[in-house]
């Protein structure tokens, strides 16, 4: 936001020099994005202004803000008592209350059209604001001081003096002032008349625009969706000093103060007199109150500050507050602080201007903790680790997408910008699915990938975000060189192997994704606990070779084979099953017998051999 000095001064006495100036805006939280600049015999500070403080988008918020740090007067400038209350010919229609909050019109005839006294046009300059004629400057004019955009309209070329606010509809089309031509997207809010669009928020229409040959004008103010607003100037690559403004929460109340010191001005600088005016206001904003603990502001801030002094802060700031108590206070949150919406916003309002620096320095009394991360963060770096070093590499995406047939009910956004990003996603199969073929292109043979992200999906009606980890591979990996793969990730991060929380899958006959719920595992009792050992646990291995039916599933013979013996250490598929022409298949399996806790002998297992054999063999028994 570009201050000039001199106009800064307008609103607030100010006896000291700029660089005090620009230390007081430091001090409360308004940073320099660059020295002090010198334009059209200016000083102009460059302040950068929060998102959340749409009020400081002008110079009188800006004033306040320093007025109540400095502890002086804020002068308002001078601005029509009222405006008349709606009459003439000139109309609005809001077909929708949720697209525009409020609309105000002002018909003014007999104007002449000429140049904007110099100051103001040194003024605009110094704020990087092209001048045009006086009726238009004026609107900018207004827009730099009060915060809110305006738009100025030839009254004799808008049809029957009628402006509706409303939706696009398809086919639409204006040619904005620089001449750039823009095709409405039905999301877009529009102004028109019943010849069709005149302008959009982000930037008024030519065709109707005011010209030197204009005599009449209608001067329009409005605060609309601001969502609305930003999606279409995202939409439309248009970024304007208005769209900036009209894209934050502003309050409706800002329609009327901006309309009557515009009306003040183009009475005093293009003559003219009031003939119509219409003010549509579909639903009045109600008054918020927010109670204050003085308790509380000590707890949160750590610094003593007498009820009294919290009081004189935020009456300062112009925001109404009473005592209710010597322990509570009771503000009235005003139009233009829109972001002011609960107690802990009064506390940083009140520590702000009294001073981050006086907030205590205190060593702390007891060691700092060991560990500062997550067990969930703590994992998720292990796995990367380890994901990498098998060969594997990261692929990092976007949660938005588009997927035909989510498995799970997803969350679905109401505001997408394109049917391609119009939900999250509930798996991670589908960015690595297309990191992968992106890939191939390049003919790389051997493609093993992996992420680490959210997967969102809906239980009812809550929404569930899930930790996942999620792989894929290509070319010489198999089966079950992948499965080994996830067998000996879990292994080393301290858990041991089980289908609730892996999934497996083949995407073709040389492709391979998996998912796992990191979640879940973090959650479950799957985790072992390693112990030191004196020697290493003596290991024996033993290949089974078996004949089942074709529909048994290879997971229930490993499963099986898991739960016959607590000596089973670990089940793995040897190669992958064959199939055969009796409607048999034969299954491989490798398993490994381990006892930490003594000497394992071949005559010890044996017995177990036989249990596997005669397990299977109920198993099978069971398919008949």
């Amino acid at each position: 936001m570009n201050v000039p000095f001199n106009w800064l001064g307008e609103y607030i006495k100010i006896s000291e020099d700029i660089n005090t100036i620009a230390k007081y805006f430091t001090a409360i939280g308004y940073m320099q994005n660059r020295p002090v600049q010198k334009v059209k015999g200016d000083d102009v500070l460059d302040l950068e202004v929060r998102q959340n403080r749409p009020d400081c988008l002008s110079l009188v918020g800006l004033a306040r803000e320093l007025a109540a740090v400095m502890q002086k007067t804020l002068v308002m400038p001078q601005m029509l008592e009222s405006l008349p209350e709606s009459h003439g010919d000139v109309r609005v229609d809001i077909q929708d209350a949720a697209l525009c909050y409020r609309m105000g019109t002002v018909l003014i005839e007999g104007i002449a059209i000429k140049e904007s006294p110099k100051w103001m046009q040194d003024r605009l300059e110094a704020c990087g604001v092209k001048v045009l004629n006086n009726i238009v400057d004026i609107t900018n004019y207004v827009m730099i001081e009060i915060g809110l955009s305006m738009h100025a309209f030839d009254a004799n070329a808008v049809s029957d003096h009628t402006i509706s606010v409303r939706e696009a509809m398809e086919g639409e089309r204006i040619t904005l002032f620089g001449g750039k031509k823009i095709n409405f997207a039905q999301d877009d809010i529009i102004l028109a008349d019943s010849d069709g669009p005149i302008s959009s928020t982000m930037m008024g229409g030519e065709a109707k625009s005011v010209s030197n040959s204009t005599t009449a004008i209608i001067l329009e103010a409005a605060v609309y969706n601001q969502a609305r607003v930003r999606r279409s100037s995202i939409r439309h690559t248009i970024r304007t000093e208005s769209s900036t403004r009209l894209e934050k929460f502003l309050h409706p109340e800002l329609v009327d103060i901006a309309l009557r010191r515009a009306v003040h001005l183009v009475l005093e600088h293009a003559g003219g007199r009031i003939t119509g005016s219409y003010d549509a206001y579909p639903a009045l904003q109600a008054k918020k109150l927010v109670t204050l603990s003085i308790p509380h502001l000590h707890a949160l801030t750590g610094v003593n500050i007498p009820h009294h002094t919290a009081l004189d802060i935020l009456n300062r700031l112009e925001i109404p507050t009473v005592e209710l108590s010597e322990d509570q206070l009771q503000s009235e949150i005003p139009y233009f602080r829109t972001d002011l919406e609960q107690e802990a916003d009064l506390i940083e309002e009140v520590i702000r201007i009294h001073g981050y620096d006086t907030i205590p320095e205190h060593i702390p009394t007891s060691a700092p903790p060991k560990d500062l991360q997550s067990s969930l963060f703590v994992l998720e770096e292990k796995a990367r680790d380890i994901m990498i070093a098998f060969g594997y590499d990261e692929q990092i995406s976007e949660p938005l997408t588009h997927e035909e047939e989510p498995h799970v009910k997803p969350v679905i956004l109401e505001n997408s910008l394109t049917s391609e990003k119009d939900m999250l996603r509930t798996t991670l199969d589908y960015s690595l699915i297309a990191a992968l073929e992106m890939r191939k292109k390049y003919r790389q043979d051997e493609i093993a990938l992996f992420e680490v992200g959210k997967i969102y999906f809906m239980a009812g009606e809550q929404y569930v975000e899930k930790r996942t980890l999620g792989g894929i591979a290509y070319g010489q990996k198999s089966y079950v060189d992948v499965k080994g793969d996830i067998e000996v990730l879990l292994e080393r991060l301290g858990f041991v192997y089980h289908e609730d929380y892996v999934q497996m899958n083949a995407y073709d006959c040389q492709t391979h994704t998996f998912s796992i719920n990191l979640e879940g595992l973090c959650d479950s009792a799957a985790r072992f606990e390693q112990g030191l050992l004196s020697s290493p646990p003596s290991v024996i291995f033993h290949d089974f070779s078996f004949t089942v039916p074709e529909g048994l599933p290879v997971g229930e013979i490993i499963e099986t084979i898991r739960q016959a013996d607590p000596l089973v250490f670990a089940v793995k598929l040897g190669e992958m099953p064959r199939a055969q022409e009796d409607g048999t298949k034969t299954v491989f399996v490798k398993v490994t017998y381990q006892n930490p806790e003594g000497t394992l002998r071949e005559e010890y297992v044996r017995p177990i051999k036989e249990k596997i054999t005669k397990a299977i063999t109920v198993l099978v028994s069971m398919m008949d």
